[in-house]
This record gives structure tokens, C-alpha cells and sequence, in this order.
């Protein structure tokens, strides 16, 4: 299995969110234990499993073993939820696009960007950077 370590949420080398990205060449995941030993083998607080289902369609799984980890430096399921609740509280439009700054204090600044539309629909993105990738040598 090929996989990639990325920092999430920056355009910087060692900036942002780091993680292990894991690329499956099956249609199928591994036994839920293989990946976790793989996430915590890669000793990030996530790790991506992406099964790819189409040509534009893919399925993630993440597994956290990925320890004892105070704050993470990007979260984009938590700055989704604070943009649909800047939105209800009236600091947002019915359309809005925002950026978040993340982990500075973690020296591993991170930049969230997120869309709300009318009909409620959350969008989270940023950019990312490989820093490093390589092969697992199990199957």
C-alpha cells in the first residue's frame, strides 16, 4: 500500500495539520485493527484510508490511535460546526465564505477555509503539501 505523509490546511512544509494519507489499491478496506495498527505505525493523530469507487468518487475512513494529543493544529469538522453556528447566531449571510487561523500557538500554523450556502450545505478546504511519501510493506 502506497501511502503519504501531508500537512493539511497549509501551502508550508512542517506548517498545518499532519497526517497520514493511505491509498488502497483494493475496492475494499482492510480488517478495522490492520488500519489502526497502520494509523498508529504512522503515529499521527489521523490517518485517510481512501478507497477510490469511481472517477471522481472516493471513501475515506480516518483512525485516531492517531495518542495523547492536547490540540491539533487544524480541525475541520470543528470550524464547519463554528460556521454553521456563526451563521445561525446572525454573524454570517444565508451565503458565506470564511477562514479560520489554527494552531498558531502549536507553531504549525493552519488556514481553514469553509463555505455555508443557503440551503445549509458546509464545504471545508485549504491546501495541502506531501512531504514525504513511501510504501507499506504489508498487504
Amino acid at each position: 500500500m502506497k501511502y503519504y505523509i501531508v500537512d493539511a490546511f497549509t501551502d508550508q512544509p512542517f506548517g498545518g495539520n499532519p497526517a497520514g494519507v493511505v491509498l488502497l489499491a483494493s475496492d475494499t478496506f482492510p480488517k478495522e485493527e490492520r488500519m489502526l495498527n497502520i494509523a498508529a505505525e504512522l503515529r499521527f493523530s489521523e490517518t485517510a484510508f481512501v478507497r477510490r469507487d469511481g472517477e471522481s468518487e472516493f471513501t475515506l475512513r480516518y483512525f485516531t490511535p492517531l495518542y495523547d494529543i492536547p490540540e491539533e493544529s487544524a480541525t475541520g469538522t470543528a470550524n464547519a460546526s463554528l460556521t454553521y453556528y456563526l451563521q445561525q447566531c446572525g454573524f454570517l449571510g444565508k451565503e458565506a465564505d470564511c477562514t479560520f487561523l489554527q494552531g498558531k500557538a502549536m507553531g504549525r500554523l493552519s488556514v481553514v477555509a469553509t463555505r455555508i450556502q443557503a440551503e445549509g450545505n458546509i464545504f471545508v478546504g485549504g491546501t495541502a503539501v506531501v512531504v514525504a511519501e513511501g510504501m507499506l510493506m504489508i498487504d
